[in-house]
Parts: C-alpha cells; sequence; structure tokens
C-alpha cells in the first residue's frame, strides 16, 4: 500500500521514482493502469486539440513531468493532476 516503499527500504529511504514507487505499492497491475491511463489522456488530446501553441506548452510540461518522475516521485504534485486535467 501506500507508503510501503519506505517501511520495508533499508532505513526508510524513498525511491524517488514514481514508476518505481507505483510498481512496488500496487504492482504490475497498478502500474500498467496508470501508464495506460496517462497514455489513453495524452494520445486523445494529441489527436483532437494539439493545433495551438498553448496547448503544445501544455504537453510539453506534461510529458516534462513524466519524464521527471524517472528520478523525482511525482505522483503526489499537484501541479501534475492540474495540468493532466486541462487536457
Amino acid at each position: 500500500g501506500s507508503g510501503s516503499f519506505e517501511m520495508l527500504a533499508p532505513r526508510g529511504i524513498s525511491a524517488h521514482n514514481t514508476y518505481l514507487r507505483i510498481l512496488f505499492e500496487q504492482g504490475l497491475l497498478g502500474l500498467g493502469t496508470f501508464l495506460i491511463g496517462i497514455f489513453a489522456v495524452l494520445h486523445t488530446f494529441w489527436k483532437t486539440s494539439l493545433k495551438k501553441s498553448t496547448t503544445i506548452a501544455l504537453f510539453a510540461s506534461i510529458i516534462g513531468i513524466l519524464a521527471h518522475g524517472f528520478v523525482i516521485d511525482t505522483l503526489h504534485m499537484r501541479h501534475f493532476w492540474i495540468l493532466l486535467g486541462l487536457l
């Protein structure tokens, strides 16, 4: 469950990786669901709305946060979910 990575890791260190945290806490099914959900939103947005410079900036911001997730746990960053909701 949530926070279990820190409870089981040596000295309670954090994963500092969104995808590793989801994989550890929710398993393959949870990671797959997360990635499919994000991909579905981005794919729909790409097909329907990617025409203006503001929407390109929004799309680039979300891709940046997803890439940032490999080095910092971004799962609980509110601005990621707000940007995703704006799509």
